[in-house]
């Protein structure tokens, strides 16, 4: 009974742990191909510029997002390959950095991928 009781306590306490931690939630949706990345060698991820890229409105646009080894990958996992089709969420913040020469310096995007479903190049 009194091993009951304890596992029962452990049991309650990692509910109770695992509902405080927040979900991740969908961010705004983006799609479009890839047309080059840059390796980002000071902050540890991808730059991809995509032509086109269609991010919350339906207009399309040029630009760039980022990837990073957080970003949740689904189907082929090709990211950044020139010509594949990406669809996913983003999020709005960016730390693209990149060595020039003495020092790093921010390279521009429009957000971070969260997550990213990879279609085959064309």
């Amino acid at each position: 009974m009194k091993i009951f009781r304890i596992s029962s306590l452990i049991a309650l306490a990692f509910l109770l742990l695992f509902s405080l931690i927040p979900s991740a939630k969908a961010g705004p949706p983006y799609g479009g191909r890839a047309i080059f990345t840059i390796p980002c060698v000071c902050s540890a991820r991808l730059w991809i510029y995509f032509d086109p890229l269609y991010l919350s409105s339906s207009f399309p646009t040029s630009g760039a997002l980022e990837y990073s080894f957080a970003t949740r990958l689904y189907e082929h996992y090709n990211i950044g390959a020139p010509g594949a089709w990406h669809l996913g969420d983003y999020t709005k913040s960016s730390r693209c950095y990149i060595y020039t020469g003495k020092s790093c310096s921010r390279l521009p995007s429009s957000g971070l991928m969260t997550k990213a479903g990879i279609g085959f190049p064309l």
